[in-house]
């Protein structure tokens, strides 16, 4: 995602939407695989089937986590989304408040301004931890 699109509402928003969207589905998918991994293991005894049970369920444990990593991108998304909206709501009711002092006015701009980098510095942080989280279980090359 682009700086643009991160100062951007509807398009966090869609992000957003989107990472929950493939995190149910990721996980109604690990379901699936893990039942038809119970279902295979079933009546299979030996050495393989053990293989086979603990690296099914390493991946189902992994596919778990990245699910609920998208989740949280996707709510820090959402919540950022909703935050830029009232920036922009606020900034215009300055525009349209001709009744405000200069004095007022900046001191009002500065403690949007303040809120609006504030909740960057947040997502990003958040964003970077998902990320690092996400990577953390990637072999190394």
């Amino acid at each position: 995602m682009t700086t643009d699109q991160l100062d951007d509402p509807v398009s966090c928003s869609a992000l957003a939407g989107s990472l929950r969207r493939h995190a149910a589905a990721l996980r109604a998918a690990v379901r699936e695989a893990e039942a038809a991994s119970q279902a295979a293991a079933d009546g299979w005894p030996g050495r393989v089937s053990v293989q086979h049970r603990r690296t099914a369920g390493d991946l189902a444990t992994r596919a778990w986590e990245l699910a609920g990593a998208m989740d949280r991108a996707g709510l820090a998304l959402a919540t950022h989304a909703a935050d830029l909206a009232q920036v922009r709501t606020d900034r215009a009711g300055l525009v349209a408040n001709p009744a405000l002092g200069d004095e007022e006015r900046a001191e009002r701009e500065r403690s949007i301004d303040t809120r609006a980098a504030r909740r960057a510095v947040e997502l990003e942080v958040l964003l970077a931890g998902v990320t690092a989280e996400i990577g953390a279980g990637q072999p190394r090359a």
